[in-house]
């Protein structure tokens, strides 16, 4: 959303799903609340309230990516290669699974190959790192699950639902800078405590939790 206010006082893009008229705002699209025109504070309730719902439904499908990703692979590639190589490697491996559909248009519309070979792998990587601090700190699968579900639905709806006035290329690269900035708060946060406790799903007879497999190691850099 921050990125969206930003792009409206730069005059590179126009927000269309949302009208603003005498300090009320109309949705575009459908609201549990209904989508006539309401006060920022109903409004933003009202967004809230139907967002959750969508997002849940989301996690039907982030789950398998997650499960895959982080839940699998990342332990894995960290425990193999250290915090930087693992979390660059797993996003470079999640980048590169998606090559196919990048190249036919459907992220990057106007330059597919450069998305696909470069933007989409570099983004992939910052935004497996933010997951992947969410599954470390979280301790549960779901919180990445749910988080990467809220938000495909936001940028589904906010993207789909602007009007760009630059080229569309720059807004895809901050969008990617912003994940980048994120991505380097997670890193250094997850460095302000060594070792990394990483939660393995995997049967143990010494672990006293051995019903759900929880068992806990280290990984260095």
């Amino acid at each position: 959303m921050g990125l969206v206010i930003l792009f409206e006082v730069l005059g590179w893009a126009s927000l269309t799903i949302f009208t603003f008229s005498n300090g009320l705002i109309t949705s575009k699209a459908p609201l549990i609340l209904g989508n006539q025109a309401q006060n920022i504070w109903f409004f933003a309730i009202n967004l809230a309230i139907s967002f959750i719902p969508v997002s849940l439904l989301g996690s039907v499908f982030t789950f398998g990516e997650e499960f895959g990703w982080q839940g699998y692979l990342q332990q894995k590639l960290l425990r193999q290669h250290g915090l930087y190589k693992g979390f660059i490697l797993l996003g470079l491996i999640w980048g590169y699974w998606h090559l196919p559909i990048v190249l036919m248009g459907f992220t990057f519309p106007n330059s597919p190959i450069l998305g696909a070979f470069i933007l989409f792998p570099i983004s992939t990587i910052f935004f497996g790192i933010f997951e992947g601090w969410l599954y470390l700190r979280s301790r549960s699968i779901w919180a990445p699950v749910i988080t990467h579900a809220g938000i495909n639905t936001a940028a589904g709806i906010l993207f789909s639902g602007m009007t760009f006035h630059v080229n569309e290329l720059i807004i895809q690269l901050i969008w990617i800078a912003s994940w980048g900035i994120i991505a380097t708060a997670c890193i250094i946060s997850l460095n302000q405590n060594k070792p990394i406790l990483w939660q393995e799903f995997a049967y143990s007879n010494q672990d006293t939790h051995a019903l759900t497999g929880l068992q806990w190691i280290n990984i260095n850099n």
